[in-house]
């Protein structure tokens, strides 16, 4: 392949004398090196011994029949036309004519590696434009670099999928930051961009704090979030939580922030940290333990108290139906029948309530806890025989048994056609998803949840197809 180039200067004494005089210290380089032309076959004019031995050859005759004595022939088939344009590309743009690539490489014994290839290009008289290359096998720092940027991949992915608002803290020695995921649907983002223009972690986090976090928590939270006790909770344990109240219209919402520490690609440390609205679950648990504290103060009482407590530990304070901890009961209970392969037939229904968070930000969260009872007791109407699990702010699941069981598709239908009918009237939007037991195939209860899940968000993405 000719390379073009505007620069000039003497062409470089390559020729057959040369090349002898080449292999006198060649095979004396640490790593691989090799000379091959730049135009036709691209064949190779000379390779040392370490060349061959990196491609797993004894000598010269062995690495000719596995590479035809061709760069070409050097490089895995699918990276040859990737690393070529980028060659070219290179030489074109360098003043030096320099270039680097990584590709792949298949040895003698079949084994895929990867080589790191730094290359010079230089016109000589003998045979015009030539590639002068050294190479080295990177297989074991490149596959670890690859695993340590998935891994930090999948940490990302998992908290942008559970956290509303993730940030990123590209290296905690400039406490540079940037916003990696945030909701388009929040109702702060003009001050969380606001925020982000001092674009240094202590500046916005002290923003965020002055602008968005309820009085009595600013102070606290300020230590808590600060850029050392940050790197200092994550140091051995990876992962630190706070939860505080930020502001809201009607009354202040509990959120978390969680930190988790991650290697960056150029070697620095990062911090990555989402926000999420865990309200929901922190009113439950406060209510929760005050009324176990109220029950234990009454002595004359304790038993009684206690008694009413754990059932009301079950039930969910807003809809009166069973909570999220009563279901992992019942879910514990089936796993055991499970493991012990009982025979018997159950369903899962997984619903979930559309368009709760602009009920929220239109008509306020009084609205909101009415349009979540109102959902609730829709779904209880249609499941009449069967127990009722608010697992989630605007989730609920259902466990089929019995009749219910065995009018399940009909049942599944009377709540669909129901939400087709309020979808023009303004009542309640649902979205429901149903799944059986195959006795002998499902492991575990999750394995049925998990199936009527992925079926209520199938249904979800039609609705809003057909209703929006």
């Amino acid at each position: 392949m000719s390379i073009e180039s505007n620069r000039t200067s003497a062409p470089f004494s390559l020729n057959a004398v040369s090349i002898e005089m080449i292999k006198q210290f060649g095979n004396h380089f640490p790593g691989g090196f090799f000379i091959y032309k730049a135009e036709g076959d691209e064949e190779l004019l000379y390779a040392n011994r370490a060349v061959y031995g990196i491609f797993g050859c004894k000598g010269i005759e062995e690495f000719k029949e596995l590479t035809g004595n061709t760069f070409k022939g050097m490089l895995l088939a699918e990276d040859y036309l990737r690393c070529r344009a980028s060659i070219t590309e290179q030489i074109a743009g360098s003043d030096q004519n320099m270039d680097h690539v990584i590709y792949r490489i298949v040895r003698r014994d079949g084994e895929i590696r990867w080589i790191d290839d730094y290359g010079h290009y230089a016109e000589t008289d003998a045979y015009g434009g030539v590639y002068y290359v050294f190479i080295s096998d990177i297989t074991e720092a490149y596959t670890k670099m690859q695993a340590d940027q998935a891994m930090r991949k999948a940490v990302i992915n998992a908290l942008c999928n559970a956290y509303e608002t993730v940030m990123l803290i590209t290296d905690v020695r400039t406490e540079a930051i940037a916003l990696y995921k945030n909701n388009a649907a929040d109702d702060n983002m003009l001050q969380i961009r606001s925020a982000l223009k001092s674009v240094r972690y202590t500046e916005a986090t002290n923003q965020y704090i002055d602008t968005m976090v309820a009085p009595q928590d600013r102070d606290w939270l300020r230590k808590e979030m600060c850029i050392e006790n940050v790197l200092a909770n994550t140091a051995s344990k990876k992962q630190f939580a706070v939860t505080y109240q930020r502001i809201s219209e009607d009354r202040n919402r509990y959120y978390r922030v969680e930190f988790i520490r991650v290697s960056m690609p150029d070697g620095a440390t990062g911090i990555i940290y989402g926000f999420k609205d865990v309200d929901y679950d922190v009113r439950n648990e406060q209510l929760l333990r005050e009324q176990l504290q109220q029950a234990m103060d009454d002595k004359q009482k304790k038993d009684i108290e206690i008694s009413r407590v754990q059932e009301a530990a079950l039930k969910d304070v807003l809809t009166g139906v069973k909570n999220k901890r009563c279901f992992t009961l019942m879910q514990n209970q089936y796993n055991q029948k499970v493991s012990k392969d009982f025979i018997f037939n159950f369903a899962v229904v997984v619903c979930d309530v559309n368009d709760l968070k602009r009920v929220n930000d239109s008509w306020g969260h009084l609205a909101g806890d009415q349009y979540i009872q109102d959902a609730c007791k829709m779904i209880c109407r249609v499941f009449a025989h069967s127990p009722v699990f608010r697992i989630g702010g605007d989730e609920f699941a259902v466990i089929l048994t019995g009749v219910d069981y065995e009018n399940r598709h009909t049942l599944v239908k009377t709540l669909r056609d129901q939400v087709r009918n309020n979808s023009s009237s303004g009542g309640v939007i649902i979205a429901s998803g149903l799944a059986d037991y195959f006795n002998g195939h499902d492991k575990d209860f999750k394995s049925v949840f998990d199936r009527a899940d992925q079926a209520m968000y199938a249904n979800k993405k039609e609705l809003k197809e057909h209703y929006h």
